[in-house]
């Protein structure tokens, strides 16, 4: 098993941001890896889906924490 955090400082007002987050059929749009991702349900702690690269199979996730 493996773990990703990222952290990236902006001026861009939280709402903005946060709506791209929630917007999962825009992402390969700002992200150029990513194929699909396909949550099971709503982005909370506890939450799971699957993220689908541009190549490779689809790999699951698990939301561990979700703050706006």
């Amino acid at each position: 098993m493996w773990s990703l955090e990222y952290t990236q400082h902006t001026t861009a007002e939280t709402d903005r941001i946060w709506s791209w987050y929630l917007d999962h059929a825009s992402a390969p749009t700002w992200d150029p890896l990513i194929g699909e991702i396909r949550p099971d349900g709503p982005m909370v702690a506890g939450g799971t889906g699957h993220n689908k690269p541009m190549t490779g199979p689809a790999v699951p996730f698990t939301y561990t924490e979700v703050t706006p």
